[in-house]
């Protein structure tokens, strides 16, 4: 019995020393660069500004930013979006359904209507503006975007007139660029764009450039006269001034005047 002891005892002994003692001493030996590690991203998470910037009070205060942030930015779409609201005409027209010959009619007014403003302002219009006036295009998706473009041009047109630019010699109707508000996602927005090419003295064009972008509420403040008719903000997407050497008092004027439109939407979609 006292020899199964001991020689259990010795067994013991012999594990401890070369089994247990040394995969202790390999264990201590592959945790000291992990230990040392540590030790080393304890000083840099105490002394780092990057990392002192991790901890709850500065998360809370970035995600407080953040929030404010995206109130106000969606506080600026919407004052965008009412910007570029068309009035309750306009509007109706692009939520209706669309009627070629209601357009055709309208069509037909509108360049009436701009023709007598031209005579009575002596500002003449060249025939390459009336074959290049909106006219219905099976490509415009949905047709009822056709009476935006309509009141692009028509509006474009009537603040030309109104400040007496004195010639407007081409008219062209760029493609409508479409945006999606998600990457994958159906049009939200659609931008319609004319190209005007214009001519008249120096404060005429100016007066014409700085009128573009006002609506009905902004006349008195920008002092200027009310353009008739005028409900729509308007754009520049492009400007190139031209010197005319037929005569120096008269400059040139290529413009790509743009309007924004949001996606017309039915009475009975979401």
């Amino acid at each position: 019995m006292q020899a199964a002891i001991a020689l259990l005892a010795g067994l013991l002994t012999v594990l401890y020393w070369f089994v247990y003692r040394a995969s202790h001493l390999r264990a201590q030996a592959l945790d000291e660069p992990v230990a040392t590690s540590w030790k080393q991203l304890v000083v840099a998470a105490q002394t780092n500004v990057y990392v002192r910037s991790l901890e709850p009070s500065a998360l809370e205060e970035a995600a407080r930013q953040m929030a404010r942030a995206a109130d106000w930015l969606e506080q600026a779409g919407q004052a965008a979006a009412a910007r570029c609201a068309w009035d309750e005409t306009v509007r109706q027209r692009l939520q209706g359904p669309f009627q070629l010959l209601e357009f055709d009619r309208q069509r037909f007014l509108t360049m009436a209507e701009l023709r007598t403003r031209a005579m009575e302002a002596k500002v003449h219009i060249a025939d390459r503006v009336w074959e290049g006036y909106p006219d219905y295009d099976p490509g415009l998706v949905p047709a009822s975007l056709h009476w935006g473009l309509l009141a692009t041009a028509q509006q474009a047109l009537a603040t030309a007139v109104a400040c007496q630019v004195g010639a407007i010699s081409n008219l062209a109707v760029l493609p409508t660029l479409s945006f999606a508000a998600e990457e994958s996602g159906p049009p939200a927005w659609h931008l319609f764009r004319i190209r005007l090419e214009l001519a008249g003295p120096a404060p005429s064009l100016e007066r014409f450039l700085r009128s573009l972008p006002l609506r009905l509420e902004e006349w008195s403040a920008a002092g200027l006269p009310a353009v008739p008719g005028k409900t729509q903000a308007l754009f520049l997407d492009r400007l190139l001034l031209k010197n005319l050497r037929a005569n120096p008092d008269i400059t040139g004027l290529d413009v790509v005047v743009s309007a924004f439109c949001e996606h017309p939407r039915s009475p009975n979609e979401p």
